[in-house]
């Protein structure tokens, strides 16, 4: 919302400290000057209480550039009219406005009464402005803070990374020279992309995001980097899904229940010495579970369990859920971008621990067969192989023991 009003509002604002504005000192958050036509807010404030000032001092601007009206009135229309924006918008002033109303009114409610109708009109202009805008920042927010999967970011980025290649051909030469460091080019490139993405409004998404979200800094500087110091950079590459964790999980998975992928088998168990049995089974259109378990009471508990989705055409995997029964603890992805990327480097590390610690399939259930090492050691070895996993398949060795 202070995004927002900066954004609308045709006058300056300026935010200042105590010590910058002296009339601060007495306790006041903000004012408009009609003589300067300017709003000044304390800069000290907590962003709830600088949305709510911001807004009154914005309704002075917009009733009180030029008015005869005493104090009390001009101070009853701003914060009514505050009161009403912030209450359409999701911010609640109850408690502050109606008191600071009622004290300026003297609690003359038929002069309230009147104010508020010419209020009505005003406030529904000034939404109308608002709105838009701020819907606009809102979802700048949401992206801001959102998982971006592989997929997403080829398609934002894509012609980025060709634009800033091409771009970059001009410092060839000039990187070359000895003196210049791997921090200079990176720097430099850091530069052609705020160039880039700040002087065309198509890019206004892809800006925001470079601007304030780390991730995604991170994924397009590189694949530029990369564009340029690569001499046999293939502009039809994937770049994004090629270099992401998400395709290195799925290709570590497939080597280890390929089967699972493509529903020759829907459960597999495998297991290893002094370590706890894994469990990988569909359950769902391309919605896997892959757990350790034990009994307790009764009761088969999660340690961990994780769910996660596969897309078989780019080969990315997505874990979704994360439960761990002995903490009592679950959460959901949900497009948290924290919450992703911590599950995929999580699901990395777990992945390759299961090749580390030499896990190898115990049984399998298919459509219409049972496999288990204990009644068909050969027939579970010979599926292991026929179906890419055969690095999974007990030894001979390992099944005599």
């Amino acid at each position: 919302m202070i995004q927002t009003i900066q954004s609308v509002c045709t006058i300056p604002i300026e935010f200042k400290t105590e010590i910058e504005n002296l009339s601060f000192m007495t306790g006041a958050k903000g004012y408009y000057s009609p003589r300067k036509d300017k709003i000044v807010i304390n800069k000290d404030l907590e962003d709830l209480q600088t949305a709510k000032t911001l807004i009154h001092e914005y309704a002075h601007s917009i009733l009180h550039k030029e008015t005869d009206k005493n104090q009390s009135q001009r101070e009853i229309e701003a914060e009514s009219l505050a009161f009403v924006i912030c209450d359409h918008f999701g911010i609640d002033t109850s408690e502050y406005s109606f008191g600071y109303i009622a004290s300026y009114a003297n609690k003359d409610y038929s002069e309230l009464k009147s104010i508020l109708v010419n209020i009505q009109s005003k406030a529904h202009e000034m939404i109308e402005l608002i709105e838009p805008v701020f819907k606009e920042n809102l979802h700048m927010l949401e992206k801001e803070n959102q998982y971006i999967t592989p997929g997403e970011m080829e398609e934002l980025n894509h012609d980025i990374v060709l634009k800033i290649a091409s771009v970059m051909e001009q410092y060839k030469e000039v990187m070359s020279d000895s003196n210049i460091t791997t921090s200079d080019i990176h720097e430099t490139i850091d530069q052609e992309i705020s160039n880039l993405l700040t002087d065309n409004k198509e890019y206004k998404v892809q800006d925001h995001l470079y601007q304030n979200n780390e991730v995604y800094h991170v994924a397009l500087h590189s694949a530029c980097y990369d564009a340029f110091m690569n001499e046999e950079f293939d502009p039809k590459q994937s770049w994004f899904m090629d270099h992401s964790i998400e395709r290195r999980n799925y290709e570590q998975f497939e080597k280890i229940a390929s089967p699972l992928l493509t529903n020759s088998a829907y459960y597999m168990k495998y297991g290893t010495p002094n370590y706890m049995d894994l469990n990988i089974e569909i359950i769902g259109d391309n919605r896997l579970a892959m757990a350790h378990n034990y009994v307790l009471n009764g009761d088969v508990m999660a340690d961990p369990d994780v769910e996660f989705t596969v897309d078989k055409k780019n080969r990315m995997l997505y874990p979704q859920t994360y439960q761990q029964d002995s903490l009592q603890y679950f959460e959901r992805v949900d497009g948290d971008s924290i919450r992703a990327r911590e599950l995929n480097h999580f699901m990395h590390e777990w992945l390759t621990n299961v090749v580390d610690q030499k896990y190898k399939v115990q049984t399998i259930y298919t459509e219409d067969k049972e496999l288990s090492i204990k009644e068909n050691p050969n027939t579970v070895r010979s599926f292991c192989k026929q179906n890419g996993i055969g690095m999974m398949a007990p030894k001979l060795k390992e099944l005599e023991k």
